[in-house]
């Protein structure tokens, strides 16, 4: 028997989880914290397994149907949902952590700043140091793995061909990249988005 939305609000929490059974394998967990979560039993390759749909009231009865229906479509197919799943997780994981790259999100800040922030020779100097010193050092991390170990080096190597105040320069240039307000939605806090100084 399908279930009703005055079974789910009265549903109350117990000392140990139970389900209550909608049809095509969907069901309602209730858990000892009181949370109501829709999830659905399915067999694919011979394998039984259980995909977790999303806790209600954010996902309500329809919509835990849809979802149902749709992984139902997906076994026809031959398609295993909790895989299906893992791969769009896993496509969205390899395109933030491309975007999340120091080099990404310099020229991403490079393009909207020196448009209206910049003097033309200013542009000039940032472009240089960018290509020249940053982006080969720090350019295929992700911005929030660089460290201040990371940007010693980089400012060392650099005074150590003798451009000491170049050294001192790229500072400033790599925390603004980081704090730029695009550029925050990318990362936490770090090395680059702190008051972190070269000596």
């Amino acid at each position: 028997m399908p279930i009703t939305e005055q079974v789910i609000v009265k549903a109350e929490a117990k000392k140990k989880p139970y389900r209550i059974f909608d049809e095509y394998g969907l069901f309602l967990e209730v858990r000892p914290n009181g949370k109501k979560v829709w999830r659905m039993r399915y067999s694919c390759n011979h394998k039984q397994t259980i995909i977790t749909f999303g806790e209600y009231p954010i996902i309500n009865i329809s919509t835990a149907r849809q979802k149902c229906h749709d992984a139902k479509l997906m076994i026809y197919n031959g398609e295993s949902p909790s895989k299906h799943r893992e791969e769009l997780v896993d496509s969205a994981a390899q395109k933030f952590a491309k975007e999340n790259t120091f080099a990404n999100v310099a020229e991403s800040w490079y393009k909207r700043k020196t448009k209206v922030a910049y003097a033309p020779k200013t542009v000039k100097t940032i472009r240089w140091r960018l290509d020249k010193y940053i982006i080969p050092k720090l350019g295929d991390k992700q911005i929030d793995e660089i460290t201040s170990l990371d940007l010693f080096k980089m400012a060392q190597e650099i005074e150590d061909k003798g451009f000491i105040e170049t050294a001192h320069r790229i500072m400033p240039e790599v925390r603004r990249i980081s704090q730029d307000k695009k550029s925050k939605t990318y990362h936490n806090e770090n090395a680059c988005g702190s008051n972190w100084n070269y000596r």
